[in-house]
């Protein structure tokens, strides 16, 4: 196998593949924006007449909530959690660097090899 051969190859392909993803995030560009623009106004449509929907031969337009969550303050979160017994909020699941770095009882590590390629 000439190895040089099968790295350009694989340099050539993936540049090729960044062009094209750039040249579709550009073309969806329009599509999305006016997508975004068609939420926007029926979205205000909903809120302004205090409907959850709008049904039609084409199909239906609802709303729904969309909720995230971010940690402010870890010490009043493992207070309350403590506390209040409620260790059924928190995720199943450790800090992977510190997993990595260390052996944790209870956690299993799965580690895999992938190939890398990068420009000379």
């Amino acid at each position: 196998m000439d190895y040089e051969k099968v790295i350009n190859a694989y340099i050539k392909w993936r540049d090729q593949k960044k062009e094209l993803e750039e040249k579709h995030k550009q073309e969806l560009a329009p599509l999305k924006e006016k997508m975004e623009k068609a939420e926007a106004a029926l979205q205000k449509i909903m809120l302004d007449s205090n409907c959850k929907k709008i049904s039609t031969k084409a199909g239906t337009a609802y709303l729904s909530e969309q909720v995230s969550t971010k940690v402010t303050d870890w010490d009043e979160v493992i207070n309350f959690v403590q506390s209040e017994n409620r260790y059924d909020i928190l995720e199943r699941r450790v800090n992977k660097t510190a997993a990595k770095e260390e052996e944790i009882p209870g956690v299993a590590v799965t580690r895999r090899m992938k190939t890398n390629i990068r420009v000379s």
